[in-house]
């Protein structure tokens, strides 16, 4: 079990860097300048209903189309192609000693099962074991 939560640690670990590393593009240097003029923006909005509800439509655009750029240039980048090749490639190999665990307990229950249908040995099966194992 201790390979299991190695794995799985390790998957944690890669997703954490690559959550990361998508946050260092979404961070960059436009982020808090976006933050800003839109806290003013909606400050100068709220003078009047409809402008204010155009100008929260025309944020909420703007704040989508940012994300969609940063994944867009994200996805350009070498380091976090790398990373996410990583984080899955410790998917596949977390998955891997947990199902290959997993099938060694399921195998030993099926042969316990297997034993105890079949039920006490009989006499005759008995006596011709002790008979192999004294020649």
């Amino acid at each position: 079990m201790s390979e299991i939560k190695a794995g799985w640690s390790k998957v944690g670990e890669q997703f954490k860097e690559l959550g990361n590393k998508l946050r260092e593009h979404y961070d960059g240097p436009s982020a808090s300048e976006g933050v800003e003029a839109a806290t003013e923006g909606a400050k100068e909005a709220a003078k009047s209903a409809e402008a204010k509800a155009k100008e929260v439509v025309d944020k909420l655009a703007a704040a989508v189309d940012r994300i969609a750029d940063t994944v867009r240039e994200a996805a350009k980048d070498p380091e976090l192609k790398a990373e996410g090749k990583a984080a899955a490639s410790s998917v596949v190999d977390a998955l891997a000693v947990t199902f290959e665990e997993l099938g060694e307990e399921f195998k030993g229950l099926v042969e316990q099962l297997k034993a105890k249908s079949a039920g006490p040995a009989s006499e005759a099966e008995v006596e011709a074991e002790v008979v192999d194992e004294e020649e």
